[in-house]
């Protein structure tokens, strides 16, 4: 509530808080660092311009609102590259492309093989925190849908793990833990960083501009 007041460090713990969660759930959404940095920059320019008018009560409510702005921004962003994006099933089909040598790089290859609808949703849910009313309203679909994708989603996680990394021990579980893990362990950009954080000097004039709202 401080923060909606305008109180400048209100905003910035909410910021700091939350902003690697958006650069992570945004790299794994779009499989892209830069047009991750892109989708964070978008959002935060959102929230410091329009939070005082999203009914937000309390600092999950800040979190919610901005997932939500996140993964709209996203599905958005897949669709121009394919319009075709989330329409059909729930798992594509896929062929043998090597092995995995790094974790980190296993959860991201796993995700590359699931229907965008299905890494999506995933994505949301496990790291993001969203519910099935929630993506169905994003993706304008019904939530049996959204469920379905949710109840085929370990078999085909499993389905990759055992046609990529045979003989290695990687399961759905392990794969769960470990977005959970890499959250924990993933940096930011510089750029993306705020003054309080970054280096005074060496990041962009957009990010003082994040600062500049917050006063």
């Amino acid at each position: 509530k401080q923060a909606l007041h305008g109180q400048r460090d209100a905003m910035r713990e909410l910021y700091k808080a939350n902003k690697q969660k958006v650069f992570y759930l945004a790299e794994r959404l779009l499989l892209d660092e830069e047009q991750a940095q892109s989708a964070a920059q978008f959002v935060w320019e959102q929230v410091w311009s329009n939070v005082s008018e999203a009914g937000i009560e309390s600092e999950e409510d800040f979190k919610q609102y901005v997932v939500k702005l996140l993964v709209t921004y996203c599905k958005k962003q897949i669709e121009k590259e394919d319009i075709q994006a989330f329409v059909g099933g729930s798992y594509k089909e896929f062929s043998v492309e090597g092995t995995n040598e790094k974790a980190e790089y296993s959860v991201d290859f796993v995700l590359s093989k699931l229907s965008q609808l299905q890494r999506v949703s995933l994505l949301a849910r496990k790291v993001g925190g969203m519910n099935k009313m929630q993506l169905a309203a994003i993706f304008k679909i019904e939530r049996f849908s959204i469920e379905k994708s949710w109840e085929e989603e370990e078999r085909n996680v499993e389905m990759v793990l055992a046609e990529f990394f045979k003989g290695q021990d990687h399961s759905y579980d392990d794969l769960m833990k470990e977005l959970v893990v890499n959250e924990k362990a993933s940096v930011v950009p510089e750029r993306l960083m705020d003054v309080v954080v970054g280096v005074s000097g060496s990041s962009p004039a957009y990010v003082f501009l994040f600062i500049e709202a917050m006063a």
